[in-house]
């Protein structure tokens, strides 16, 4: 029934990051190295550059787990992203939250310096 709906040619075309050619995000093989290192060096002058495919939640939940120990203190925005929080709880941080401000039309904006 799907095939019928959609036809052979759509599921022909539809491929996953399994095709060689294509390289591997996983093990960072073939173009997806290349443009990896390509980017490290090109845009970020960097020594490495991974690129990560499932968004904002995890690319914050690799840092925190790259860079955060347990018992660690950090110092946090109140109106973070939620995947931060959850990355909080994973590590077993210890939070310290900064109220953030708001303007005259109640828009949430930058920490104060002070």
């Amino acid at each position: 029934m799907f095939h019928q709906f959609f036809g052979e040619n759509m599921l022909r075309a539809d491929v996953c990051n399994a095709v060689d050619e294509l390289g591997q995000l996983l093990d960072h093989t073939g173009p997806v190295a290349k443009a990896e290192r390509n980017a490290a060096r090109i845009i970020f002058s960097a020594d490495h550059c991974f690129f990560v495919t499932n968004g904002t939640s995890t690319s914050n939940k690799m840092v925190w787990h790259a860079n955060v120990a347990p018992n660690d203190i950090v110092v946090v925005d109140r109106n973070c992203h939620v995947s931060v929080l959850h990355a909080i709880t994973m590590t077993g941080a210890i939070p310290v939250f900064l109220t953030p401000r708001r303007n005259h039309l109640g828009i949430i904006g930058p920490i104060a310096l002070d």
